[in-house]
């Protein structure tokens, strides 16, 4: 089984993603993704931190270290994906821009991050 590359090859997927147009977002060749989907060639640690901020994915579940699953988690993750693919998102009316687009991503990312830490220290 090859963890890493099957997750790869399904989230790039989930996204609509080419391996052309992956490679180009992780700043890799196209036959680089390949190889990585197919366990020709292992991730380092610099790719696994680029593909899991892309995908908004842990780590551990890029390499197969599977999550139990969590709703909430994985409502979170689609929208996170869906805002990292879309250029024509509006707030009130208002298209973003992709600086905006980022900030509403930290902002999640920062309070799903309150929320664990919450649940953790109680």
């Amino acid at each position: 089984m090859n963890g890493f590359g099957d997750n790869l090859k399904k989230l790039r997927n989930e996204a609509g993603l080419t391996q052309k147009k992956l490679a180009s977002q992780l700043e890799i060749s196209p036959s680089a993704v390949g190889m990585y989907e197919h366990g020709r060639r292992k991730p380092d640690y610099e790719m696994l931190i680029k593909v899991s901020r892309l995908f908004s994915v842990s780590i551990d579940s890029l390499v197969g270290n599977t999550e139990v699953p969590n709703e909430a988690t994985d409502i979170i993750n689609e929208m996170k994906s869906k805002i990292l693919r879309s250029n024509n998102i509006t707030l009130n009316g208002v298209l973003m821009t992709e600086q905006e687009r980022e900030q509403l991503l930290s902002a999640i990312e920062i309070a799903t991050n309150v929320i664990l830490s919450n649940k953790s220290n109680k």
